[in-house]
């Protein structure tokens, strides 16, 4: 009876060191899992970094569309071809060709340049870089008023009709019926004045540049196309990795 009791007793054992070895098997399996899962997010993240790191590098060199959305609808934009000083003003008929092609899903329209790319970005990316207000003929014009300049359909009527209520001067809604009247050059010409940080729209800077992207493409208030590998990975990624690579590699 004894050596039966002695012999469970030493199986028990026996089966308690297995689970023991079985269980640290495991917890060793999951923790080598978790390390290469952490490692290749961290290897893809900084990959993306460097990914669109190149792409900024680039644009001084490449012909790229950049156009800004309110609503799910574009508003403005501009086209940016090298070696010119300046870029191309989008006007109010090719805003609506481009909502156009962009609701039929036809990508490839906007790629107006053999490698050229397109960018589009939600206007609520660029709010909290907006100034408190700006100056248009010599009158202060507040954040509120201009937002609601960027969302109208006429915002030279309203820019006219505010102008005309500050300075108690009637101006004719008439006053010109050239590009000044044209609501996509306006709106531009109003984001750029709105736009505080220069540093964030220096493409000379990319370490400034880089950081903003990332963080409202995975927001999905940024878009581009055609996108390269590594930026369709880049779902994958978990922001708060991504927050951790670009500060590593930012400062």
């Amino acid at each position: 009876m004894l050596i039966q009791w002695i012999i469970i007793i030493i199986c028990i054992i026996l089966l308690f060191i297995l689970l023991l070895k079985l269980i640290k098997r495991v917890i060793i399996t999951i923790f080598l899992f978790f390390f290469i899962v952490l490692l290749a997010l961290a290897g893809l993240s900084y990959a993306v970094y460097l990914d669109i790191s190149d792409t900024i590098n680039q644009m001084p060199t490449t012909s790229f569309l950049v156009l800004i959305s309110d609503q799910d609808n574009f508003i403005t934009g501009a086209n940016y071809i090298p070696n010119t000083e300046q870029p191309e003003m989008l006007n109010s008929e090719n805003i609506t060709y481009f909502n156009e092609q962009y609701q039929k899903g036809n990508y490839n329209s906007f790629l107006l340049q053999p490698n050229s790319k397109w960018i589009t970005i939600k206007i609520e990316a660029l709010k909290p870089y907006f100034s408190d207000q700006i100056e248009i003929g010599n009158t202060l014009i507040t954040k509120e008023e201009y937002l609601k300049y960027l969302s109208s359909l006429t915002p030279f009527d309203d820019i006219i009709t505010s102008l005309s209520n500050k300075s108690n001067i009637k101006i004719p809604l008439n006053y010109s019926s050239s590009n000044m009247t044209d609501s996509s050059s306006i709106k531009l010409m109003i984001l750029m004045m709105a736009l505080k940080d220069e540093q964030l729209m220096n493409l000379s800077e990319p370490q400034q540049v880089i950081p903003f992207f990332l963080s409202e493409y995975q927001k999905e208030n940024i878009k581009i196309y055609p996108k390269t590998i590594t930026l369709r990975l880049l779902d994958l990624v978990p922001s708060s990795l991504v927050e951790s690579i670009l500060s590593a590699t930012t400062k």
